[in-house]
C-alpha cells in the first residue's frame, strides 16, 4: 500500500503535541484539575510559571477550544501569553503554544492579531526540534482572511537553508505554494529544494504540495514530470496525482509517461492513478 504523505496543517500541528506525549501522573492530573475551566490567557500564563509537571493534553485542548469565540480584548491577552510561552526554554511549552497559535491564526482576524508577531514566530525556524522548525509555515498558511505577503521572505529564507530538517522545510513548500505561487523567489527556492537529495517521505510531501493549478505552465510544474519515473512507487504515485491536479499543459506534457505507467507500472495503485489522470486529460481535450 502506498501512503502519499502530504502536509496537512491541522494534522501536522496536532502531531506537534502528540508525537512525544507528556508523561502525566496522578499528582500532575490533580494539580492541573483547575486548568479545565481556565481561559486560555490564564492557562498559558500559568504554564509559563509552572511548566512542570505539564498540563494534560486534554486540558490544553479545553483552553485552545475557547480561542475562536474570545472577544477582542481577551484574545489579545491570549496572544500575549501564548507568545510569551513560545519563548520558553521548554520545548513542550513551546509546542503547546504552537497549537494555540494555529487556533488564533484561523480566526477571521487571525492575520491582524499576529501581524506584529510574524518575526517572533519565524524565529522558531532556528530551533533544534524539527516540529518547531515547521511551526512558522504551519501557522502562516492558516492566517485569515489570508496570509500577508510579509510571511513569504521568512519562509523562502528557511527553505534555502541547508542546516534545517528537510521534512520541516517541506511544510514551507506547502505554505508557499498556497500563499504566493506566482512569486519568482518562491518558485526559485522550491526548485532548488526539489533538486536536493531528499528522502522519499520528504519528496512525496513536497511533490504533493505542488498540486496547484496556478503552477500550470511554470518550471515548477515541469519539475514534477520527471518524478513519474522515480524508483520509489510512492513518489511516482504522488507525481501522478500532482500533475493531474495541476492539469492543463502540465497534464498534456505528462501524457506519454502516464500512458506508460497506466500500462506497465508494477504497482496497481500507480497504474490506477495514471489511468484516472489520463481520463481527466481526455475529458479536457
Amino acid at each position: 500500500m502506498i501512503i502519499a504523505y502530504g502536509f496537512s496543517c491541522a494534522i501536522y500541528l496536532l502531531a506537534l503535541c502528540t508525537t512525544h506525549p507528556p508523561a502525566i501522573g496522578i499528582a500532575a492530573q490533580t494539580q492541573h484539575t483547575s486548568d479545565q475551566s481556565k481561559p486560555p490567557q490564564l492557562f498559558f500564563q500559568d504554564l509559563q510559571l509552572h511548566p512542570s509537571p505539564l498540563p494534560s493534553y486534554a486540558d490544553l485542548l479545553r483552553a485552545v477550544d475557547q480561542i475562536p469565540n474570545q472577544g477582542n480584548e481577551d484574545v489579545k491577552a491570549t496572544v500575549r501569553s501564548v507568545m510569551a510561552a513560545l519563548d520558553s526554554s521548554s520545548t513542550d511549552v513551546r509546542l503547546y503554544a504552537a497549537l494555540a497559535l494555529t487556533s488564533i491564526a484561523r480566526r477571521p482576524d487571525g492575520a491582524s492579531l499576529l501581524a506584529d508577531r510574524l518575526a517572533q514566530i519565524g524565529k522558531q525556524e532556528d530551533a533544534e526540534d524539527s516540529r518547531l522548525q515547521a511551526l512558522p509555515a504551519e501557522v502562516f498558511v492558516e492566517l485569515r482572511p489570508h496570509p500577508p505577503t510579509s510571511t513569504v521572505p521568512i519562509l523562502v529564507a528557511f527553505l534555502r537553508r541547508k542546516d534545517r530538517d528537510t521534512s520541516a522545510q517541506a511544510s514551507a513548500v506547502f505554505a508557499l505554494v498556497r500563499i504566493s505561487p506566482e512569486d519568482a523567489a518562491v518558485r526559485s527556492a522550491i526548485h532548488g529544494f526539489l533538486m536536493r537529495s531528499l528522502d522519499s517521505r520528504t519528496l512525496i510531501g513536497t511533490v504533493n504540495a505542488l498540486g496547484d493549478a496556478r503552477l500550470d505552465g511554470t518550471k515548477l510544474a515541469a519539475d514534477v514530470i520527471p518524478f513519474l519515473e522515480n524508483s520509489d512507487s510512492g513518489v511516482r504515485f504522488a507525481a501522478v496525482q500532482t500533475v493531474s491536479r495541476i492539469g492543463g499543459k502540465t497534464l498534456r506534457d505528462a501524457a506519454t509517461k502516464l500512458q506508460s505507467l497506466a500500462a506497465t507500472d508494477q504497482n496497481p495503485q500507480v497504474r490506477a492513478a495514471a489511468t484516472n489522470a489520463l481520463e481527466r486529460l481526455h475529458r479536457t481535450l
